[in-house]
């Protein structure tokens, strides 16, 4: 379990620049100080190691949404282009 929550603040930190809102939502919800939000350069190891057994979390609310298949259609006519 440990290794999965350092898991997400991996993805967490490295998703920031695509989905900014989303990241900091991670990163609020599993507790990360500004030492575990730097950009991972250490070994793979450390990296899932940076919150320690019993570091407090939260369970965060659900951050995507499921398109039902008439919204994928209604999206696909407006931005697919001329095909």
């Amino acid at each position: 379990m440990r290794t999965a929550i350092n898991l997400i603040r991996v993805i967490a930190v490295l998703s920031g620049p695509i989905v900014p809102e989303t990241s900091a939502a991670l990163l609020r919800a599993i507790g990360a100080g500004p030492q575990q939000t730097a950009w991972p350069l250490g070994k793979a190891v450390d990296e899932l190691s940076q919150l320690k057994p019993g570091h407090p979390f939260e369970v965060p609310p659900v951050m995507f949404v499921k398109l039902a298949a008439e919204e994928v259609e209604a999206l696909e006519r407006r931005f697919g282009g001329d095909s």
